[in-house]
């Protein structure tokens, strides 16, 4: 994951608010001593574009055809506004 964000070109401290964690949590996921939920994971693939397969480690595919990443689609109004709202706040996409 510390791949991705630095890629992203995204703090620990951002990515931990994203997620809804301290940076010194977020500090462990990276070091895998912790662990996300699954909600977490899906998240992070679907800000990063990628599957969840590769947020945890079991593919080294990268990215994902529109076909398989289906849960974007699949997420209630209210989830993908979640989603649209972090990508704002952390200056990704324009209001």
């Amino acid at each position: 994951m510390q791949k991705l964000r630095i890629e992203h070109g995204l703090t620990k401290k951002e990515v931990a608010e994203g997620l809804g964690l301290t940076p010194e949590e977020y500090q462990e996921v990276e070091q895998n001593v912790r662990s996300l939920s699954l909600d977490k994971i899906e998240f992070l693939a679907s800000y990063y574009e990628t599957s969840t397969r590769y947020i945890l480690g079991t593919s080294q595919k990268k990215q994902v055809s529109k076909v398989i990443d289906l849960g974007l689609v699949l997420m209630n109004r209210e989830e993908s506004e979640h989603v649209r709202a972090i990508k704002r706040h952390m200056g990704l996409v324009k209001s």
